[in-house]
C-alpha cells in the first residue's frame, strides 16, 4: 500500500478547500 499517495491527494484536497 501507498501512503505516500494518499498524503499528497489529502494535502491537494486540503490545498483546493482553503483556496476556496
Amino acid at each position: 500500500m501507498e501512503y505516500r499517495f494518499i498524503f499528497i491527494f489529502v494535502h491537494y484536497y486540503f490545498i483546493i478547500f482553503f483556496y476556496l
